[in-house]
């Protein structure tokens, strides 16, 4: 098991097979699998290190107030760990993995589980495109759209970067790729 520091503000990804989802806070407080955006406000995370009783690994879960203390009940501590391209969260005073309930999408501990397995994205280096792009090639000339005798293709031959045949729309893919 490797353990690794988070980034300061995460948003984490729980991967599935027919969908990808962001975790977010509901508006009763509840932590769960749900939001569709990576941009989308609700799923930035911040990651509050440990103050005291951590080895540089715990994140602190989001409360009113953070408790560090192990011996109580309340202990808002977590501790991250990378195995492979997945991270998981472990409570630090029960030592139970972070789970999530497939009926209901929250989040929960449990002492007999290997673990909900998550990949996260560090918010400080995501790069918002805007909605219409033009791509300009090494000749000066702009990517446009052509259709020739029942063939579509793209060729780097408009001086229009405005052009409806020269704009491309930029899409964000549920598994956080971009599509144009």
């Amino acid at each position: 098991m490797t353990t690794s520091a988070l980034p300061r503000f995460v948003v984490l990804n729980v991967p599935k097979a027919a969908t990808n989802t962001y975790v977010c806070r509901k508006d009763d407080g509840l932590v769960i699998d749900g939001g569709d955006s990576t941009f989308s406000p609700l799923v930035k995370i911040e990651i509050e290190r440990a103050t005291k009783n951590a080895d540089g690994n715990s994140i602190v879960a989001i409360s009113n107030k953070p408790e560090e203390n192990t011996m109580k009940p309340s202990c808002t501590l977590f501790e991250s760990s990378l195995q492979s391209d997945e991270l998981h969260l472990t409570h630090v005073k029960t030592g139970w993995r972070v789970m999530i309930n497939n009926f209901t999408k929250a989040f929960y501990v449990n002492k007999n589980s290997i673990g909900a397995p998550l990949r996260f994205v560090d918010w400080d280096r995501l790069v918002k495109l805007p909605q219409h792009v033009a791509f300009k090639g090494y000749n000066g000339e702009y990517l446009k759209a052509y259709h020739h005798e029942d063939l579509n293709y793209l060729q780097f031959g408009s001086d229009d970067p405005i052009s409806t045949l020269s704009g491309h729309k930029v899409s964000l893919m549920r598994d956080d790729h971009v599509r144009m």
